[in-house]
């Protein structure tokens, strides 16, 4: 009688192979693992804190724009954003008369991103919005305008992300007196009477200045449509 041999079959060459790959998968797997555990490193925590410091102005990027009171002159402007319409960079939208409604935006940033200071104090905030340019100035009492171009949020604030105007008013350096009117279309109107006096400089720094003014107009004129069907 012929003896039986086992012939081992190709499935379980095939459960072989597989057990094999799945053990060595495994034994990667975990040499890569105690690799990984034994070279973290531990980093200590580093705390910032942000606020204003001791900056300063010549080696903050940026560019800058003065303009003196002959140039604030020669723009023939009537209301102060007129003014910055001069300057390189300052995009100014008015959405009504005297500037009750003005936004100023530089290098393409927006109206809220713009610091506004008068006189070394800060004027722009979160609540001004699109009133940002009512003041109650006019161009011929401007000594200076500086336009800032450029981040310098450290400087003037955290409205100047994209840049910062201000406006510097203030008597002139001698005694006189000023007066302006003006008359135009759709009743245009505008007074202005302004008077510098005080001592002299030489002696003390005492100046002072009365300025009043006046603006009104009727608007624009709606067109005649009574012809028109």
């Amino acid at each position: 009688m012929n003896g039986i041999r086992s012939i081992p079959t190709n499935m379980n060459m095939i459960q072989q192979r597989l057990l094999s790959s799945f053990l060595l998968a495994w034994l990667v797997g975990s040499v890569a693992t105690t690799q990984a555990q034994t070279d973290t490193t531990t980093i200590p925590e580093a705390p910032v804190v942000a606020g204003f410091a001791g900056v300063d102005a010549l080696s903050s990027p940026r560019m800058i724009n003065v303009l003196d009171p002959m140039e604030v002159q020669q723009t023939g402007a009537n209301a102060v954003e007129d003014i910055l319409e001069f300057v390189p960079g300052v995009d100014v939208r008015s959405r009504g008369a005297f500037g009750v409604q003005t936004d100023l935006s530089i290098r393409g940033g927006t109206f809220e991103q713009t610091a506004l200071w008068v006189d070394g104090i800060r004027w722009s905030a979160p609540q001004t919005g699109h009133h940002l340019m009512d003041l109650p100035i006019d161009p011929e009492d401007i000594n200076r305008v500086v336009v800032s171009r450029g981040g310098a949020s450290g400087l003037w604030g955290a409205n100047a992300m994209a840049g910062s105007v201000s406006l510097q008013t203030g008597p002139s350096l001698e005694d006189g007196s000023l007066l302006v009117v003006e008359s135009g279309n759709n009743g245009w109107m505008r007074v202005k009477g302004r008077v510098d006096f005080g001592s002299n400089l030489s002696t003390t720094l005492v100046r002072h200045r009365i300025s009043v003014s006046r603006a009104a107009m009727r608007g624009i004129s709606a067109p005649d449509t009574s012809g028109i069907w």
